[in-house]
């Protein structure tokens, strides 16, 4: 990837200290600056998506970091942003208390489904979705050994094909609409001290189903539970069952099992 920076952006950053961000999946460079951040990715849909919300949320005075610039050379996208106070929201678990960390959560959750959407300018139906999910499969991009343990393999699906059909054959038979951030996952909330600044990474926000934040919010909070991306202390079975259930207690929902275990699923082919 080209990393010659533009003029327009150097104005910024000349002068700044920096760091590479490595934490999260995405496949961005991202710089992290005194005082702004530096999103740096091949131009895609998914790019465009992300600029076109993160304006649409600021203009709702949602919490998000406002633009400073957004470039593109040679199919290079350069995202200059504000840089959000605080730290990734796990952080919560470890300087304050998991009950802080899942308030926190449900809190976000609902001041998405507090928006109207009527006039949000992305679709990200289930409908979108399954569309977008079969062109990757079909490009053959996803990526089976980044998946959770057991999707794919001799207990899970054959193939990212063999899941697309199940989902596409398994369609949740409604969909109750809501502002979506698209991938509600711990490491894009940021927080300081056990209150939130603001939401990261919106390339997949729009308007979609309920569960579609809760069921990646579900999963990051477990996996986070669970140790596997490094907290700080050990939780038992019956203590991540007895958060999983707060969680819901605290969004005030009797969760849909079925519907959250397919849009984890779905989540699998992005």
């Amino acid at each position: 990837m080209n990393l010659v920076i533009p003029k327009e952006i150097r104005k910024y950053i000349d002068n700044q200290n920096f760091q590479i961000d490595l934490i999260g999946k995405s496949k961005a460079k991202k710089m992290i600056l005194d005082d702004c951040v530096l999103k740096i990715e091949s131009s895609s849909d998914e790019v465009k998506n992300e600029v076109l919300m993160l304006n649409w949320w600021n203009n709702y005075h949602l919490p998000v970091p406002e633009i400073f610039e957004n470039i593109q050379v040679e199919g290079i996208n350069y995202l200059l942003m504000e840089k959000l106070k605080g730290d990734p929201s796990y952080e919560v678990i470890v300087r304050r208390s998991t009950e802080d960390l899942i308030e926190l959560l449900a809190d976000s959750l609902k001041l998405l489904w507090n928006v109207d959407i009527t006039h949000c300018p992305s679709s990200q139906l289930l409908e979108d979705k399954l569309a977008a999910a079969k062109e990757r499969v079909e490009k053959n991009l996803v990526d089976v050994n980044d998946a959770e343990e057991g999707t794919f393999g001799e207990d899970g699906f054959n193939s990212p094909e063999a899941l697309w059909d199940w989902l596409d054959n398994n369609r949740p038979e409604e969909e109750k609409l809501v502002l979506s951030h698209g991938d509600f996952s711990l490491p894009n909330l940021i927080a300081s001290g056990s209150y939130l600044t603001g939401f990261i990474d919106l390339g997949q926000s729009g308007v979609s189903d309920i569960y579609q934040d809760i069921a990646i919010c579900y999963r990051s909070l477990l996996n986070n539970l669970k140790g596997k991306f490094g907290v700080l202390r050990e939780f038992t079975e019956q203590e991540i069952e007895n958060y999983s259930n707060l969680l819901f207690e605290k969004l005030e929902l009797e969760p849909d099992w079925d519907k959250l275990r397919y849009y984890i699923l779905l989540d699998e082919l992005f």
